[in-house]
């Protein structure tokens, strides 16, 4: 069987990516993570509000299409056309519960609600923050999209960014 030919394209960026977030996180005074890449779609919550982790990012590729202006898809490729690939980055940490008993339980006070706002906000940057940072060598073509807040949701907030990434700039 021949030896496994890597993608040499977005995979070794998805690698510094995560690496960029888990030093930003670091840099921004922020809990660390379980982190990993990930296969598939959608940015899947496994660890975080499992009742011992509170906080995991996720990096995955949600799409990659063919251009020739970036960051348009085109109608008109062939197979030496680039590629462009749509990327997520995605945090997931635990949300202010309530207390008290199953019978009488009390919603998370103010207070709590609003660290885990200061928190999730936080996050949000530092990972647009580490982005920025992993791209800014400027050896690639990338599109900030869209920020998207999670939860609260399963005891979880958090959110993801979206960017899009090009060939050479």
């Amino acid at each position: 069987m021949p030896e496994l030919r890597e993608d040499g394209e977005i995979y070794p960026l998805l690698i510094d990516l995560l690496a960029c977030a888990e030093t930003e996180l670091e840099r921004s005074g922020l809990p660390p993570t379980i982190s990993a890449i990930v296969p598939g779609q959608l940015a899947i919550n496994d660890y975080a509000g499992d009742g011992k982790n509170c906080d995991e990012m996720v990096v995955n590729v949600v799409q990659a299409y063919p251009y020739q202006d970036f960051p348009t898809p085109s109608d008109q490729a062939s197979c030496t056309s680039p590629l462009a690939y749509e990327v997520q980055l995605t945090i997931f940490r635990c949300a202010a519960n309530p207390t008290g008993t199953r019978q009488a339980p009390k919603p998370p006070t103010p207070a709590a609600q609003l660290e885990s706002v200061r928190g999730h906000l936080a996050d949000m940057q530092a990972m647009r923050r580490a982005i920025r940072c992993c791209m800014q060598n400027g050896e690639r073509l990338y599109a900030l999209r869209l920020f998207t807040p999670i939860g609260p949701t399963g005891g979880v907030i958090g959110g993801t960014w979206s960017f899009l990434v090009g060939g050479d700039s």
